[in-house]
This record gives C-alpha cells, sequence and structure tokens, in this order.
C-alpha cells in the first residue's frame, strides 16, 4: 500500500530538506534581482525574456515577498519541475520507470541543492518537459493535434529563455538524422507548431525592436566571443559533470550501450528522448570552444533525458544492480551537499582571493606613502589569508606588519570571490545600512547604486522600504531607475571595499556627481567576513 505513495513522499521528504536548508541561508543576489523585474512587468528585459518576472509575480501575489516566500516559491517550482520529469518518464517507458528517474534525479546536486534557487531555468526546463512529452505522444499515436501542444510549449519556453530555440533544433535532428523521419521535415503541422511559438514570443521581439535588439546582440556576443579557445570547454565539461553527477553520467553512457537497438529505432522513446537531449549538450559543448561564458547548468536538458533513459535500463536489471545504481548516485549527492554545506556555514579551507588596489581607503586610515609604495611592489592576485600574509611579510618591516597589517588584509580582501558568501548575512547587513542611515539622520534611499547588478538588487531588496537598484555596469538593465530619477534621489551608492576604486571610477565617469561616505559595513560569519561594504550618500542635484 505504502509502495503506491513512494513517489510523493519522496518528493515531500526533499522538500522538507531543502526548506530546512533554506532557513539557515539567504536568497542569492541573483534570485532577489529577478524578484526585482517582477515589480515591473515588461514585454521583455535586457538579458533575457519575460517568463522569471511573471513566476515570481505570481509567488508574491500567492505567499507575498518575503524570504520565506520566496524560498517556499523556489521549492514548488523546482519540485514540479521533478515530477514532471518523473510522470514524462512513466508516460514514455511504464513501468517503474518513474520510480527511478526521481531517484537518479535525487542523487545530483542540481536537481537537490540547487532547489533552493529560484532562477530563469526553471520555467524553461518545464516547457522543454511539456514539448518533449507533446513529441513523444506525437512519435507513438501520429496523430498532428499534438503539434499543438508542442507549439504552446515552445512559445512559453521562449518567453522563458532564447535556448528554447534548441528544442525545435533537437525536433530537427531527429527528422534528419533518421532515414524513415525525414518525409516530416515537409509535415506543415511543424510549420504551424513554430509558427504558434513565434506569436507567442511575439512581445520579446516587439520589445527588441523597441531596443534596437539589445538582447539578441548581447547573448550572441557572449556566445561567440570572449576566451581563449577550449578554455571554457574544460571547465563546461568538468563542471556538468559534478554538477549533475559522474554517476549518473557513466550509468547514462551504460545504459546507452545497452539500448542501442532501441535508440536506432527513431520512433522508440529512447530515440527521441536522446537525440532532444543530446541537442543541447552538444550545441553548448561546440558553444564553449569560443564563447565567454559556459555555465555547467545549461547541460540539464540533456541530464534530464540521460536520467529517463538510463531508468529505462535499470526497470530490465535485477533490483539489486539496479538498487546499487542509485544508491551510489544518492551518496555522491549527499557527499557533495555536506562538504557545500559545512563550506557554507564553516570554511574547513580557505579560498578568498586577496588583490589590492584601494589604496586611497588605505590613506584614509592612516597608511604612510612609504609603506603604500611597498605594497605596490607586488600587488598580484592570492588565496587563502595565510599566503597573503607571507606576502606581506615579504613587503613590510616588522614594526609595519604590526601597525598595518589587518587593514591591508581587510582592504584586498575580495570577499565575494567566495562565492559562499553571496547567500549570507544579508539581514545583518540590512540592519546595518539602516543604522548608518539614522546615524546620518538620512530617510530610507528610493534607489540604491552600486557596480554590479547583484550587489544593489540584493541591497534594495532587504531594505525595509525596498528601493530601487541601479547598475553601473549594466546600465541597459536599468529598466525601473532611469538615470534621471536617480540623480534626483534620494539615492545611496554602495561598493564592496576591495572594489570601490573602480566602483567609484564608473560612478564618476557615469554620473559626475559628488559622493559622501557614510560609514562601513562588516558582517562576519563562520569565522570569515562575508560582507565588507563602503557606504555613500549620493550629493544629488538641486
Amino acid at each position: 500500500m505504502l509502495s503506491q505513495f513512494r513517489i510523493p513522499l519522496v518528493l515531500l521528504a526533499h522538500f522538507a530538506v531543502f526548506w530546512g536548508v533554506n532557513q539557515s541561508i539567504n536568497p542569492h543576489p541573483d534570485m532577489v534581482d529577478h524578484w526585482v523585474w517582477s515589480r515591473e512587468l515588461y514585454l521583455s528585459y535586457y538579458e533575457h525574456p519575460p517568463m522569471v518576472a511573471v513566476v515570481f509575480r505570481i509567488i508574491t501575489m500567492l505567499f507575498g515577498s518575503s524570504e520565506g516566500a520566496l524560498e517556499f516559491g523556489a521549492q514548488v517550482v523546482n519540485l514540479s519541475v521533478i515530477g514532471l520529469a518523473v510522470a514524462v518518464a512513466q508516460q514514455a517507458f511504464g513501468g517503474k520507470t518513474g520510480w527511478w528517474t526521481l531517484l537518479l534525479l535525487c542523487g545530483t546536486p542540481y536537481f537537490t541543492l540547487g532547489s533552493v534557487f529560484l532562477h530563469i531555468t526553471q520555467a524553461f526546463v518545464l516547457s522543454w518537459l511539456i514539448g518533449l512529452y507533446g513529441y513523444l505522444r506525437y512519435q507513438k499515436s501520429g496523430n498532428q493535434g499534438w503539434w499543438l501542444l508542442i507549439g504552446v510549449a515552445g512559445g512559453l519556453g521562449a518567453l522563458s529563455k532564447y535556448a528554447m530555440i534548441l528544442f525545435y533544433l533537437g525536433i530537427g535532428v531527429h527528422l534528419l538524422v533518421y532515414k524513415d523521419q525525414r518525409r516530416g521535415l515537409l509535415n506543415p503541422w511543424l510549420y504551424a507548431a513554430g509558427l504558434l511559438s513565434l506569436l507567442i514570443f511575439t512581445p520579446v521581439l516587439v520589445w527588441n525592436v523597441q531596443h534596437d535588439w539589445v538582447s539578441f546582440h548581447w547573448q550572441l556576443g557572449r556566445g561567440t566571443s570572449g576566451s581563449e579557445f577550449g578554455v571554457n570547454t574544460l571547465f563546461f565539461t568538468a563542471g556538468h559533470m559534478l554538477l549533475f553527477s559522474p554517476v549518473l553520467l557513466l550509468a547514462g553512457g551504460w545504459s546507452c550501450w545497452r539500448l542501442w537497438e532501441r535508440l536506432r529505432d527513431s520512433r522508440t522513446p529512447e530515440a527521441v528522448i536522446f537525440v532532444l537531449g543530446a541537442t543541447p549538450l552538444v550545441f553548448f559543448t561546440l558553444a564553449s570552444l569560443k564563447g565567454s561564458i559556459a555555465d555547467p547548468h545549461w547541460a540539464n536538458l540533456s541530464y534530464l533525458g540521460l536520467a529517463m533513459i538510463t531508468a529505462k535500463a535499470m526497470g530490465s536489471m535485477k533490483l539489486k544492480h539496479a538498487g546499487w545504481v542509485a544508491t551510489t548516485g544518492l551518496i555522491f549527492n549527499l557527499s557533495v551537499g555536506t562538504v557545500v554545506f559545512v563550506h557554507l556555514h564553516a570554511p574547513f579551507h580557505d579560498i578568498t582571493p586577496y588583490d589590492l588596489e584601494n589604496y586611497h581607503y588605505l590613506r584614509e586610515r592612516g597608511v604612510p606613502e612609504s609603506v603604500l609604495e611597498k605594497l605596490k611592489t607586488d600587488d598580484g592576485l592570492y588565496f587563502g589569508t595565510q599566503t597573503y600574509r607571507t606576502v606581506l611579510k615579504g613587503q613590510l618591516n616588522k614594526t609595519e606588519l604590526e601597525q598595518y597589517e589587518e587593514v591591508v588584509l581587510r582592504t584586498a580582501m575580495e570577499v565575494s570571490g567566495d562565492r559562499f558568501t553571496r547567500v549570507l548575512g544579508w539581514q545583518e547587513t540590512r540592519e546595518q545600512i539602516e543604522e548608518i542611515l539614522r546615524d546620518n539622520d538620512l530617510d530610507l534611499p528610493e534607489y540604491v547604486i552600486s557596480r554590479e547588478y547583484q550587489l544593489s538588487s540584493a541591497v534594495a531588496y532587504y531594505l525595509r522600504q525596498q528601493p530601487w537598484p541601479h547598475s553601473l555596469e549594466k546600465p541597459e538593465r536599468n529598466q525601473w531607475s532611469p538615470e534621471e530619477a536617480v540623480r534626483v534621489g534620494p539615492s545611496i551608492f554602495v561598493c564592496e571595499l576591495h572594489d570601490c576604486v573602480r566602483a567609484t571610477r564608473m560612478f564618476d565617469e557615469g554620473f559626475g556627481l559628488p559622493l559622501k561616505r557614510l560609514g562601513g559595513v562588516t558582517v562576519p560569519h563562520g569565522g570569515r567576513i562575508v560582507r565588507d561594504l563602503l557606504l555613500y550618500r549620493i550629493v544629488t542635484e538641486e
């Protein structure tokens, strides 16, 4: 009797575990940045289509905009992805395939630990799974009506992420590679589905026409240039193997070999899922050869398909052997999750970068020019406090070290270089910022400016009045904070201590307004500093 409810029970356990994880961290700055988008709905946005803003708007309408509400919404959306993948696998293969698919996905860091975040990709993956379901049903039944579902899914996916075009590319590859499918390239229903998707995607096209096709220029730019040949490919490949589990990759490779005859038959679910899943992996691997960014999580569609195919192969194995595959994946994931959680709260290895640039701040703190000249003799990038202390010992004498070592260490520390710090200490950050504003007899601002959009978005989210963020580095993103309004204010400027020289220079070039230092924000956690900011008031134009 209990076996009938094992899938819902595992999903409920998944929710409980990672809801607990959420309680010990803050939402990622990228996540609250997308929440900012939902406050002002547009036809599209600079970097991405509008679906993520719509999803956040629905979440906030249902649950509110508190941390707990966003975290609850993230869990619901992510569990929907896993649940739909299980349902598609069950529909395609029957038997225990849905169960094994669930266990395989629970053995991957991306679909478990990654569920604490809500970002652009989840709505895209949901759309891809719906489209995959429609194409599987079409191949099984020959009913042309399934193309309507495919068209709707393709349009909604494109409203989520431009990469949805790879779904149609995958269908094209499937129709082209298999000889008995090639007549499908002339099927008018295929093109009707494409037109339906394009119709749903129209708002993004309209917005880009109005904004000189800025989104497409940006996407093409980062996808075709920016790195030495093959460098990102290495990181992309190693990254997605770790993120989605080498256990799943190896088991998936074995399963494809075991099911080879099924893969050769174009109408089998194995063949359809394999081709549509492999297409994005091949595409992004090739793009990573010269692209400026190759994010390992872009392989998510491929690993979803691989999990389904592997689950099908496991269904024909002895229960003991299939259990070992699933258990090995779960143990790997538990090990990765434990390491991440421990390092997050109590780092077992210091990976903080040190790069001294803010000499102006050191002058303000009384460090003499003679010491600054010594520091400038070696201002390279170093990792770990002890490593940088060793560098300082080679630059300064004993007396200088006793007087200035701590302030130099703090100034050189690139706190956000340890990415784990980005989800810690934001409530304490808010408290200190609001205390500084009170001490200076200032009201909460209407705008928060920073060099990177993540910092201003996070600060804006946590301040009680939730002002609007403004990015210096990507001014095209500032759809909600026009420069004229920021100039009138009241506005504040924040920068990370190590980065303030570059950030204030960019502010001066962009605004040309005076800045008045209000104070500093330093937040410790787990034996390290997780946030070190300088806060300025912008002396606005009269």
